[in-house]
């Protein structure tokens, strides 16, 4: 949910197209600056673009963006209501009683680790944070002068050194919910498994546990999961393998 935004106009456009740009609080949690509000240069029309960094095959993926067409569009909807309106910000008033983050969901995916010998960095991992409706990418733990797991959020260098967050919470509470989620999943060990799909129904009606699935060219799933639940898994498996076994005898 959109909570504040502040939409700032440029005096003049840009060689690229920018226009102006706006920043936007998300759930009260965080703040996604330099979203850009671009022209197309080729119908004139207005559009909303979240901040991006270059990856190292030399393409550009968004640092952080809604993760359903509901959300984006509401973005572009008040982005662009604003700009077009001179409206310098917006405010949802109803979220202005509410005193609490309650109902927001934060998670974090995609954990990759790094060895710090071979890198020579401090920096643990990298992993995305999903925060509501939003996921920010390349969000990094990196270790600090005592050797504890720290956050770091994205953040641009410009052209004088100087590094600027590009999403940064609301306020310590946010931060630290963000950072303790970071460090649980880096933490986390997971295991990896081919199921049947009679095996992954069992495990659906059987359990509540977190699992996330993909499905295979040969029709079976693989699935992921906490290897704390390693035991409780195999053994619903086991248990509608022998089901099964009994039935087609």
């Amino acid at each position: 949910m959109i909570t504040n935004l502040t939409v700032t106009r440029l005096n003049e456009p840009r060689s690229n197209g920018i226009v102006g740009f706006a920043t936007a609080t998300f759930d009260k949690t965080f703040t996604v600056n330099s979203i850009s509000i671009r022209q197309n240069q080729m119908d004139g029309n207005l559009y909303v673009r979240m901040p991006q960094r270059r990856t190292q095959n030399g393409t550009y993926i968004d640092v952080c963006h809604p993760l359903s067409a509901n959300t984006r569009n509401e973005l572009n909807r008040l982005v662009l209501d604003c700009f077009n309106k001179n409206q310098k910000s917006y405010t949802n008033l109803e979220e202005q009683f509410s005193t609490n983050r309650q109902g927001v969901s934060v998670s974090a995916q995609n954990c990759v680790k790094y060895n710090t010998a071979e890198t020579q960095s401090n920096v643990l991992g990298r992993m995305d944070l999903v925060v509501g409706d939003m996921v920010i990418h390349n969000a990094k733990l990196y270790a600090n002068a005592n050797g504890e797991p720290q956050l770091s959020l994205p953040s641009y260098k410009d052209s004088k050194g100087d590094y600027h967050g590009i999403v940064i919470p609301t306020d310590k509470s946010a931060f630290q919910e963000l950072r303790n989620v970071a460090i649980n999943e880096y933490n986390t060990e997971y295991k990896y498994l081919e199921c049947t799909p009679n095996e992954m129904k069992a495990l659906k009606e059987n359990s509540n546990l977190r699992i996330k699935t993909k499905e295979l060219n040969n029709g079976n799933i693989a699935i992921k999961f906490n290897a704390k639940d390693v035991a409780k898994i195999n053994d619903i498996i086991q248990k509608a393998n022998a089901v099964n076994n009994s039935i087609t005898r």
